[in-house]
């Protein structure tokens, strides 16, 4: 989903970086590399970081000055990542106001970016429906019922369109 909506807002065009660690981000990088795949006017880049915010922002500087030109856009397989990969590309400067950074999780700090004009894009799944999707699998385990193969989810896009629902939905989850 993120990675559509980054090969839409650039119009199929551009240099996008795909950050994040690459091995237990596999099905990530998959999904996000098929989905551009569809739009050969866009040049995939992708660094391997770590997840860890800190440890990412100190190995992001010395990664990124090898990409050479500027980027279109940015797609972190996590928040964090995402935006510690925008702050390191403004201090390369290889990013401006017009790159599009996309996250992955949904967490207040990219909702705050996103509010803020600071973060165009990141991918939520309510913690809500995993949590009960958790204890209908579990409920199942227990009665020794078949389990579902995978479990399901429905992600969920949030941009300035929808940020102040989706903010709101977030609070009233945290005060039940």
């Amino acid at each position: 989903i993120g990675a559509r909506y980054l090969a839409e807002r650039l119009e199929g065009r551009g240099e996008v970086l795909l950050v994040g660690e690459l091995q237990s981000g596999r099905s990530r990088l998959d999904g996000a590399r098929e989905a551009l795949g569809c739009f050969p006017q866009i040049i995939q880049r992708q660094l391997q970081s770590p997840w860890n915010n800190e440890q990412a922002r100190a190995a992001l500087p010395g990664l990124m000055t090898r990409l050479g030109g500027p980027l279109a856009g940015i797609l972190g397989f996590s928040d964090a990542l995402a935006l510690a990969a925008r702050d390191v590309g403004r201090e390369l400067g290889l990013v401006d106001e017009r790159t599009v950074v996309v996250g992955i999780d949904g967490d207040p700090l990219a909702l705050a970016a996103i509010a803020e004009g600071e973060m165009d894009a990141t991918v939520e799944v309510s913690p809500l429906d995993l949590g009960r999707e958790a204890v209908e699998v579990a409920q199942r385990a227990m009665a020794r019922l078949p389990l579902p193969p995978h479990c399901r989810y429905r992600p969920r896009l949030v941009t300035a369109q929808n940020i102040a629902e989706v903010a709101a939905k977030k609070l009233i989850a945290m005060a039940h």
